[in-house]
């Protein structure tokens, strides 16, 4: 239980940075539609990190019970 709330922990940092990253390219952009458009190509990337949480406590639970 306590190796996912660290790797809970880690993927929140790394979605944190991903996020504050893509607002401050945001700012310097000319539209709200091409941000749009660059928030939405990272949306995969946070998909991919949800599920991997998701295998992950699978796993954890599979061998514990």
């Amino acid at each position: 239980m306590i190796i996912i709330v660290q790797i809970l922990h880690i993927l929140n940092r790394y979605l944190v940075e991903l996020i504050k990253i893509d607002y401050d390219f945001c700012t310097t952009l000319s539209s709200f539609r091409e941000c749009n458009m660059v928030q939405h190509s990272k949306l995969h990337l946070l998909s991919k990190s949800a599920n991997d949480v998701q295998n992950l406590c699978k796993m954890h639970y599979a061998r514990t019970y």
